[in-house]
Protein backbone atom coordinates (compact mmCIF):
# COMPACT_ATOMS: atom_id res chain seq x y z
CA UNK A 1 0.00 0.00 0.00
CA UNK A 2 1.16 3.73 -0.91
CA UNK A 3 1.77 5.87 1.94
CA UNK A 4 -0.44 8.68 1.80
CA UNK A 5 0.54 11.98 0.06
CA UNK A 6 1.33 14.67 3.01
CA UNK A 7 -0.75 17.44 3.35
CA UNK A 8 0.09 20.62 1.73
CA UNK A 9 -0.11 24.38 3.89
CA UNK A 10 -1.62 26.84 1.45
CA UNK A 11 -0.40 31.06 1.67
CA UNK A 12 -1.25 34.21 0.48
CA UNK A 13 1.28 36.48 -1.30
CA UNK A 14 1.95 39.51 0.28
CA UNK A 15 0.99 43.03 -1.13
CA UNK A 16 3.86 44.84 -0.08
CA UNK A 17 7.57 42.13 0.05
CA UNK A 18 10.72 43.89 0.96
CA UNK A 19 9.87 46.99 0.30
CA UNK A 20 8.53 46.06 -3.00
CA UNK A 21 5.41 47.26 -3.95
CA UNK A 22 3.12 44.39 -5.83
CA UNK A 23 0.15 45.69 -7.44
CA UNK A 24 -2.28 43.74 -6.61
CA UNK A 25 -1.20 40.34 -7.38
CA UNK A 26 -2.66 38.37 -4.99
CA UNK A 27 -2.02 34.11 -5.57
CA UNK A 28 -1.90 30.95 -3.49
CA UNK A 29 0.84 29.04 -3.17
CA UNK A 30 2.62 25.85 -1.43
CA UNK A 31 4.17 27.63 2.10
CA UNK A 32 6.41 24.95 2.14
CA UNK A 33 7.84 25.78 -1.23
CA UNK A 34 8.12 29.32 -0.44
CA UNK A 35 8.25 33.08 -1.56
CA UNK A 36 11.20 33.21 -3.49
CA UNK A 37 12.81 36.95 -3.52
CA UNK A 38 15.97 37.43 -5.89
CA UNK A 39 17.73 40.70 -7.36
CA UNK A 40 18.71 40.30 -11.24
CA UNK A 41 20.23 42.99 -13.52
CA UNK A 42 18.67 45.63 -10.07
CA UNK A 43 15.52 44.53 -10.94
CA UNK A 44 13.08 42.20 -8.71
CA UNK A 45 12.04 38.76 -9.18
CA UNK A 46 9.42 37.15 -7.12
CA UNK A 47 9.18 32.87 -7.56
CA UNK A 48 6.49 30.79 -6.44
CA UNK A 49 4.78 26.98 -6.69
CA UNK A 50 0.95 27.05 -6.63
CA UNK A 51 -1.66 25.07 -5.27
CA UNK A 52 -1.33 23.10 -8.38
CA UNK A 53 2.24 22.78 -8.69
CA UNK A 54 3.02 24.98 -11.22
CA UNK A 55 6.07 27.21 -10.88
CA UNK A 56 5.51 30.54 -11.19
CA UNK A 57 7.14 34.17 -11.41
CA UNK A 58 6.19 37.85 -12.19
CA UNK A 59 9.49 40.74 -12.06
CA UNK A 60 10.22 44.05 -12.39
CA UNK A 61 9.77 45.53 -15.89
CA UNK A 62 12.53 47.98 -15.19
CA UNK A 63 14.68 48.89 -12.30
CA UNK A 64 12.80 50.46 -9.60
CA UNK A 65 10.19 50.35 -11.60
CA UNK A 66 6.52 48.69 -12.00
CA UNK A 67 5.90 44.99 -11.54
CA UNK A 68 4.59 42.59 -14.72
CA UNK A 69 0.84 42.81 -13.92
CA UNK A 70 0.69 38.74 -13.93
CA UNK A 71 1.90 35.88 -12.50
CA UNK A 72 3.87 33.76 -15.47
CA UNK A 73 4.15 29.84 -15.47
CA UNK A 74 7.14 27.96 -16.49
CA UNK A 75 6.03 25.09 -17.20
CA UNK A 76 5.90 22.10 -15.33
CA UNK A 77 5.29 20.72 -11.98
CA UNK A 78 7.50 21.61 -9.19
CA UNK A 79 8.38 19.46 -6.18
CA UNK A 80 10.62 21.82 -4.28
CA UNK A 81 11.20 25.73 -4.29
CA UNK A 82 12.25 27.49 -7.37
CA UNK A 83 15.91 28.25 -6.63
CA UNK A 84 17.12 30.96 -8.60
CA UNK A 85 20.62 31.80 -9.19
CA UNK A 86 23.10 34.51 -11.45
CA UNK A 87 25.20 33.27 -13.04
CA UNK A 88 27.10 34.21 -16.17
CA UNK A 89 27.09 32.49 -19.93
CA UNK A 90 30.12 33.43 -22.08
CA UNK A 91 30.32 36.35 -20.51
CA UNK A 92 26.73 37.13 -20.01
CA UNK A 93 25.01 37.87 -17.27
CA UNK A 94 22.24 35.01 -17.00
CA UNK A 95 19.69 34.06 -14.40
CA UNK A 96 19.56 30.27 -13.63
CA UNK A 97 16.42 28.20 -12.23
CA UNK A 98 16.77 24.99 -10.21
CA UNK A 99 13.88 22.73 -8.87
CA UNK A 100 12.93 19.35 -8.29
CA UNK A 101 10.44 17.80 -10.77
CA UNK A 102 7.71 15.07 -9.78
CA UNK A 103 10.19 12.23 -10.69
CA UNK A 104 12.41 13.44 -8.15
CA UNK A 105 14.96 14.37 -10.78
CA UNK A 106 16.38 18.30 -10.88
CA UNK A 107 15.48 20.49 -13.81
CA UNK A 108 16.73 23.78 -14.77
CA UNK A 109 16.15 26.34 -17.28
CA UNK A 110 18.05 29.98 -18.00
CA UNK A 111 17.17 33.76 -18.67
CA UNK A 112 19.75 35.42 -21.07
CA UNK A 113 18.61 39.32 -20.98
CA UNK A 114 20.90 39.94 -23.69
CA UNK A 115 19.83 37.98 -26.69
CA UNK A 116 15.76 39.18 -26.81
CA UNK A 117 15.30 38.12 -23.59
CA UNK A 118 14.18 34.47 -23.24
CA UNK A 119 14.16 31.14 -21.81
CA UNK A 120 16.46 28.25 -22.49
CA UNK A 121 14.88 25.79 -22.99
CA UNK A 122 12.17 27.69 -23.54
CA UNK A 123 9.41 29.71 -21.36
CA UNK A 124 7.43 26.47 -20.45
CA UNK A 125 9.97 23.55 -20.98
CA UNK A 126 13.03 22.96 -18.27
CA UNK A 127 16.16 21.06 -18.73
CA UNK A 128 18.30 18.43 -17.00
CA UNK A 129 20.59 20.03 -14.34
Amino acid sequence: MAAPASAITLCETPETENNWDLPGLPFTYICEYGYIEHSFQGRGHIFIVDQNSVPLHTWQTSINGPWYESWVGLGGEARSQIYPYNCTYQGRQCLRLEVVGTDGVWYCKWYDAYTVGYWWPSQNEWAYC
